[in-house]
């Protein structure tokens, strides 16, 4: 029970927040200690016996249980927060072909999650695993799991079917990192060829060049494990998301150099603007913007990514949904391909209508979507990371098929944007152009941690045309510039003043399209009767 236990002259303290409770009376616990002269930590695993062995009521204090409740916090669709132990702090969501959950922890273990009742909610949970240096993503390989860790990404295998992974092999390594704590590696993704996608986050202290090595990077490990540089420049690319051609997207995260969290393409041989300390007096080719600017501090931290797969999950198939961490929100994201280029927009897709903050998601760090069609969020309290008791939920959201009306999709043409709505609008008020309010502005990075907007600039609507379904209005706007990121925000559009959500949204104008309003299959113009 000593917190402090002497070694070659060092103090190592234990981290009360690692107790893990395991049979007899033994927990597994972490030990960590200053390695003098530097900056780093030096994180040991070992088994603490407690004297005497505690009693259920003092494992009770390690584990707490949520209890299962209904969210208010996305209109149009239910979540429920699922009974799971509040130890489990979600970084990465995968299923096994029985369906199984599984997910991987901040706090170092891999865990198995189940329905156990077949009430369609998961309520059973037990660690499929030994503990890892952060674990921050799992990916499904038949009944083996991936888990990208800080040193490396590892093959889980069970080999006698008792719910926990005897074996471990290493798939890939020889990335560089320290005890630095925000040296995470964040994934896996595997494409249709069988390709892995992983990305690591930035190098920012001062390391020897072999710690340093692959840092800020999104890397491709081919079947055989060789490892692919792809991009760099990256400062905190927590999420990873692949399309249905292809094509690989990440987050990452604002500060210095990046003055927006960020939806980013990833290329090969592109750069994205943030450099390695090490780097940083080295040329770098000219930095490629981000596909989408999420606003900040309207946003703090979006993280965790996925593709809305189906129509089944509401008229938002092909579209991203963003864990947004420090605001407690989910955001969703759109995209439209200009030539090569990829730009798009931000919206709301969860709020917090209640000050309560029992009914408000933790912290959405992860989101994935199970094999039936149901989105999951794993959120985190994390006290490295904004401070709090390191805790985590899980919540299952479902669609009821009940979307208020709202902006679907904002997209640019020749002359401004078009707004899709999730319902027919009225056409009086959305045909008047002060239901509009459009402002646009670009950030140039001087050297802090955040970047205020610079040269804001009021946009005029000129005109708007309202489409014959009343789903969509065309807006001709002035003027359009490149490289800013456009505030949309449009008064309640609905008959009977009803509940309007989303009524904002953030587009990022990277390229004009050269296309005008008829090419949207809203305004298609009809085909002339035939002549008899």
């Amino acid at each position: 029970s000593a917190s402090l236990i002497a070694d070659q002259g060092n103090e190592w303290s234990v981290l009360p927040d690692s107790l893990v409770p395991e049979t007899d009376g033994i927990a597994l616990g972490t030990l960590f200690s200053p390695d003098h002269g530097t900056n780093r930590q030096k994180r040991v695993s070992l088994r603490i016996a407690f004297a005497p062995p505690p009693s259920p009521g003092d494992l009770a204090l390690l584990y707490e249980t949520p209890e299962q409740r209904v969210l208010p916090v996305l209109p149009g669709y239910e979540v429920t927060r699922l009974p799971i132990d509040g130890e489990i702090m979600p970084t990465g969501f995968t299923w096994r072909p029985d369906h199984t959950m599984v997910v991987s922890s901040l706090k170092g273990r891999v865990h198995l999650v189940r329905d156990s009742d077949g009430d369609g909610i998961e309520d059973w949970q037990r660690p499929f695993s030994q503990h890892f240096a952060a674990p921050m993503g799992v990916l499904a390989d038949g009944d083996d799991v991936l888990v990208a860790t800080k040193s490396g990404l590892f093959r889980l295998k069970d080999t006698d079917d008792d719910d926990f992974a005897e074996t471990v092999e290493v798939v890939a390594d020889g990335w560089g990192f320290t005890f630095d704590y925000h040296d995470w590696t964040n994934g896996p993704l595997r494409d249709a060829e069988g390709n892995l996608y992983i990305t690591t986050a930035a190098q920012q202290d001062n390391r020897d060049p072999e710690a340093a090595a692959l840092r800020g990077r999104a890397l491709k490990i081919a079947p055989g494990g060789s490892i692919i540089e792809l991009a760099t420049g990256l400062r905190f690319p927590m999420g990873l998301a692949l399309d249905g051609n292809g094509n690989l997207f990440t987050s990452d995260n604002q500060g210095v150099q990046n003055t927006y969290n960020e939806l980013n393409h990833i290329r090969t041989g592109h750069y994205y603007g943030f450099p390695n300390k090490l780097e940083a007096t080295l040329p770098h080719p000219p930095a490629t913007p981000a596909a989408v600017s999420i606003p900040h501090p309207w946003t703090r931290s979006v993280n965790g990514l996925t593709f809305i797969p189906t129509d089944a999950f509401g008229p938002f198939k092909g579209q991203l949904i963003g864990a947004e961490m420090d605001t407690k929100r989910l955001v969703r994201l759109s995209l439209q391909k200009v030539g090569e280029t990829f730009q798009g927009a931000a919206y709301p897709f969860s709020r917090n209508a209640s000050k309560d903050p029992s009914d408000q998601f933790v912290g959405p760090y992860a989101v994935a979507f199970s094999p039936a069609g149901d989105l999951y969020v794993g959120s985190l309290i994390d006290s490295g990371w904004g401070g709090g008791n390191n805790r985590g939920e899980i919540c299952q959201v479902t669609y009821t098929h009940s979307l208020p009306t709202g902006i679907r999709e904002v997209t640019a043409y020749r002359n401004g944007f078009i707004i899709e709505f999730t319902n027919a609008v009225d056409s009086t008020k959305a045909s008047r152009p002060e239901a509009y309010t459009l402002s646009a502005a670009t950030r140039k990075w001087k050297g802090g941690y955040s970047t205020p907007d610079s040269d804001i600039t009021t946009c005029r609507v000129e005109k708007v045309r309202v489409s014959n379904d009343r789903r969509s209005v065309a807006l001709e706007v002035a003027p359009l510039k490149t490289g800013y990121l456009y505030d949309v925000h449009v008064t309640n559009l609905t008959a009977d003043d009803e509940d309007f959500f989303p009524s904002e949204a953030y587009y990022t104008l990277n390229e004009v399209p050269h296309i005008n309003v008829e090419s949207h299959p809203s305004f298609v113009p009809p085909t002339p009767p035939l002549r008899p």
